[in-house]
């Protein structure tokens, strides 16, 4: 009876690429194994798909990038495909396990994703291939016909057979870095107003990659500052964090990192700051910049009163995690952000002002162009 190999068959995609992100599946455990024990591969382990689809773009930035997911979660990934990989151009491979295959003994919850699985991604239009026999030559097939410059996707069958990985040295992850701060936990009420506020920010920033959510705060930053190595995320909303983290780790931790992020964005994926605390470097630095509202989709409030991101920072592993008004000054408390060993969280509660900022007029796909070119001059 044929069997793969998981770490022949991933020698050859790391070929192709080194940073990988994903959620688990029980047929992609032996693949998995040999991401998370492989010198070749970055692994990334995310809390959802969706965060998955955000590491893998800003991955592929630097060069193609993998996630992977089993085929459950393909609507968590519909948004970041169509508003961020699909619109910044980047080549990044999905790697499906299609469960619900017709041939193979169905649980219910698989039934209708594997009907879908196929349509998925005819209807979007993303070239993909099929290994369900395990053979060297199906799945050597399978990838050659990938592209290698786009958006595809290589859909395996959960009953591919795999050699045992026994003997493969899993890596231990890493326990948080601290939860320590020389800032007390307190009632905020001090507010500050958004604008001045990135202005603030953006004197600071030199080298750094600015990545910044949909929304009123990318269209704001484009205006006070535009620059090479700007990110304005357009769609794609709570994927701030995981696409600079991409970022962070396909550059080795080499290059500055400033996610800027609104409060409905860091909400709706709010996992992911534990994914920023286990795999961000120490130049990973995040600012969250807080007014209660969905400001450019008409004002409607969001949870955040109710929520204090520097302690969620703190107890999701963040090595310094503080809120503005816990210093004399916005100034003291950006000088602090700035210093600080990341990844470093900055809480700032902004006043819910209305704005007729123009909209960021530069398309995805230059500014990831104009990025690469800078990154990797």
């Amino acid at each position: 009876m044929n069997s793969l190999d998981p770490v022949k068959c991933l020698r050859e995609l790391s070929l192709l690429g080194g940073v990988v992100c994903g959620v688990p599946c029980s047929g992609l455990g032996s693949l998995i194994s040999v991401w998370r024990a492989s010198a070749e591969w970055s692994h990334i382990a995310a809390v959802n798909e969706a965060e998955g689809v955000g590491v893998a773009a800003g991955a592929a930035v630097k060069g193609r990038s993998f996630v992977y997911l089993q085929n459950s979660g393909l609507g968590y990934t519909l948004d970041g495909l169509t508003s961020l990989i699909m619109p910044c151009d980047v080549a990044v491979t999905m790697i499906v396990s299609h469960r619900g295959l017709p041939d193979i003994e169905t649980l219910p919850q698989h039934a209708v994703a594997g009907r879908l699985t196929i349509p998925f991604f005819e209807m979007l239009n993303i070239p993909f291939a099929t290994c369900y026999e395990s053979s060297y030559e199906a799945f050597n097939r399978a990838v050659a016909s990938l592209p290698a410059d786009r958006l595809s996707a290589l859909i395996l069958s959960p009953s591919l057979r795999w050699k045992p990985t026994t003997g493969v040295n899993m890596p231990s992850v890493s326990s948080p870095l601290s939860f320590a701060s020389s800032h007390a936990i307190t009632s905020h009420s001090s507010r500050f107003s958004q604008l001045e506020t990135l202005d603030a920010v953006l004197q600071r920033v030199t080298t750094e990659v600015v990545v910044t959510s949909t929304g009123y705060l990318s269209r704001q930053v484009c205006s006070l500052r535009d620059r090479s190595r700007n990110i304005y995320l357009v769609g794609s909303m709570g994927l701030t964090t995981s696409f600079a983290l991409g970022l962070d780790v396909a550059f080795g931790g080499e290059i500055g990192i400033l996610a800027i992020d609104g409060d409905g964005s860091a909400l709706m994926h709010l996992g992911g700051m534990a994914t920023v605390a286990t795999f961000g470097s120490t130049q990973y630095r995040h600012i969250i910049m807080d007014n209660g509202v969905y400001a450019s989709t008409g004002g409607q409030p969001t949870s955040s009163p109710v929520v204090s991101f520097s302690n969620v920072a703190r107890a999701a592993g963040y090595k310094e995690a503080a809120n503005a008004a816990d210093f004399v000054s916005l100034d003291s408390a950006l000088d602090w952000l700035f210093a600080a060993d990341g990844p470093a969280l900055l809480e700032v509660k902004v006043d819910a002002e209305s704005s007729n900022t123009p909209r960021v007029n530069i398309v995805p796909s230059a500014q990831v162009r104009r990025l690469r070119e800078s990154l990797l001059a």
